[in-house]
């Protein structure tokens, strides 16, 4: 049956009550009107309510990307009964937020941040507080949608999309960024897969119920609703571990990973000074065009780029669009969300709305690590914190970057290492090494051992200076993944941190693993071998560097470069001479 004379005769009947309603409004004013008369008002303006108010849109301030989709999930939707007064708050240490009864809380394992996850059938949440949680990316994914907001003070980017690459019966995304939530940079990401467009509303509600606490003092545990836990953990849920604060350069969370695409730098040799670098993904899928003289690796969502020889340097997004206007003469990646900058030869810092933030003055300015960066001043090095004030006064032949809370310095001619407050830990005693890079790559604490040099044979201590291996090795690289490379001989191999050979010295020359990989030299060709030496892929590149999330970029001269997976197939090539 049609329903249109039904909707017809609605909509003038409500037609005759506003008028009649409209009518008694003329006389309304003078108040001398019957008991009658008054009755027959009330009794209309309530008619007059209900059909006005009848066929009013009932949805959420929230306005769904796909309606179809809203409407397929609706008798999910309608069988919720929760509402923002029930929600249960959880109180961490650093901030709160609430959240609806069903969602609890699961495993969530950290490597270079601190996670929590809380989860359901229809909504998974991920929270990621560290310095490496990356600024959500600016893709134009189905039903995308980004929100420039201020939530408990504090500025945040909300974006909305339905995924390409959805989980399983959650595919729609919402999540909220915070560039800085402290002034040493600690970042913090909200990351939730839903079900539906409905479910991406409560993701919202539980990003606008953030609260950020006073970090200098202790949190107020009087204003806790949740009984109490232990530091850094959600409350009421037993079943969530707290993954140990660890921060890599090249492992990155979950969390920040939903806000970070793999993306990585291709180049081809065409002669011409622009259109010869640009962008792929994992899969080799070209994804921003080769339109750049120079494309520099993207760091914290942005890349430096240069478009034609002898141009300014800028930096762009992960959809190719320049955000950062070409204004510098050479530029670092992003780091702790500030990147070095060049400007009539001498160099200071911006961050990521590309704002000076810190005026040039320096020689050098290297990229900020552990809150601190090491940097050049009046042919000395020193220590600036992130508002360029000299936290550690510059007061040394060479200075290396802090790593693991240690910065190898050169004072006197001799190497040793400082605390964040410019304090010896370990007294210079040692050999400095022989140039400014051999000591900025052979001299930092990884794994907790560094290397050392003593009567011009090389070895490696520990963090409190003690000599953990003996000097005994013509040369020894950094340790990474459990071994380090060393030389004997003119030949290298690898030891573990016992000092025991664990790979023989066969290799004419070895780099440091990463991803259970590490990149060999033989018979002049680079390849790869794994943990126990094996040769996994064949040498046959001219030039390699490590792995990094999954690909290995690599060079064949007057052939091919571009990027090989783990079984040394190519996924991006392209020819290096043409």
């Amino acid at each position: 049956m049609n329903s249109q004379p039904s909707t017809n005769a609605h909509l003038n009947l409500r037609t005759i009550t506003t008028r009649a309603v409209l009518g008694y409004k003329s006389w309304l004013p003078s108040l001398s009107f019957s008991k009658q008369r008054a009755g027959e008002f009330l009794i209309l303006l309530f008619v007059w309510t209900i059909f006005t108010s009848t066929g009013k849109s009932q949805t959420p301030n929230f306005s769904p990307p796909n309606n179809v989709a809203l409407a397929e999930n609706r008798e999910r939707v309608d069988s919720r009964t929760d509402t923002p007064h029930n929600r249960k708050k959880v109180d961490l240490e650093r901030f709160s937020f609430s959240l609806p009864p069903e969602l609890k809380g699961r495993e969530a394992v950290g490597i270079d941040s601190a996670k929590w996850r809380y989860a359901d059938d229809n909504l998974d949440l991920l929270i990621d507080l560290g310095n490496y949680s990356a600024r959500p990316l600016a893709v134009r994914e189905p039903e995308y949608r980004k929100e420039r907001i201020k939530i408990d003070r504090k500025k945040a980017t909300m974006v909305f999309f339905r995924s390409r690459d959805p989980e399983p019966n959650r595919p729609y995304v919402a999540a909220v960024y915070f560039s800085s939530i402290d002034g040493a940079g600690t970042r913090l990401a909200f990351y939730a897969t839903c079900a539906s467009p409905y479910q991406q509303k409560i993701a919202r509600e539980i990003f606008l119920s953030i609260n950020f606490k006073n970090t200098k003092g202790k949190p107020n545990s009087s204003a806790t609703e949740t009984k109490s836990v232990a530091k850094n953990s959600p409350a009421d849920h037993e079943d969530t571990s707290l993954s140990e604060l660890l921060f890599s350069d090249h492992s990155y969370s979950p969390a920040s990973l939903a806000f970070r695409k793999n993306i990585f730098p291709v180049f081809r040799q065409n002669n011409s000074d622009a259109n010869r670098a640009g962008y792929v993904d994992e899969t080799g899928k070209v994804i921003i065009d080769l339109r750049f003289y120079y494309a520099g690796n993207f760091s914290e969502g942005l890349a430096p780029v240069t478009v034609r020889r002898g141009e300014k340097t800028g930096y762009i997004d992960q959809t190719g669009e320049v955000v950062i206007e070409p204004r510098f003469e050479a530029a670092h990646r992003f780091v702790e969300g500030a990147a070095a900058v060049r400007v009539n030869e001498i160099w200071g810092y911006i961050d990521e709305l590309g704002r000076q933030v810190i005026d040039p003055r320096f020689e050098i300015a290297m990229d900020f690590s552990e809150g601190l960066a090491t940097v050049l001043l009046n042919r000395q090095w020193g220590f600036i914190d992130k508002t360029g004030a000299l936290r550690i006064k510059a007061d040394f032949d060479r200075a290396n970057s802090f790593s693991e809370g240690l910065a190898c310095v050169v004072w006197n001619g001799k190497a040793g290492y400082i605390n964040k407050g410019g304090e010896w830990i370990i007294k210079p005693r040692f050999e400095k090494m022989n140039s400014l890079g051999d000591q900025q790559m052979l001299a930092s604490f990884w794994e907790g051992l560094a290397v050392f040099k003593r009567d011009n044979r090389y070895g490696f201590i520990n963090m409190k200076g003690d000599v953990a291996i003996e000097p005994q090795f013509d040369r020894a690289e950094r340790f990474s993944e459990g071994l380090a490379a060393i030389t004997i001989a003119g030949i290298k191999g690898y030891i573990d941190k016992s000092g025991n050979i664990a790979i023989a010295p066969r290799f004419e020359d070895a780099g440091a693993f990463s991803q259970g990989l590490a990149a060999v030299k033989l018979a002049g060709k680079w390849g790869f071998v794994d943990q126990t030496g094996t040769v996994v892929i064949t040498p046959r590149f001219d030039s390699v560097i490590g792995f990094k999330n999954g690909l290995a970029q690599v060079w064949i001269w007057d052939g091919d470069t571009g990027y090989i997976d783990e079984t040394g197939k190519f996924v991006w090539r392209a020819n290096w001479r043409l």
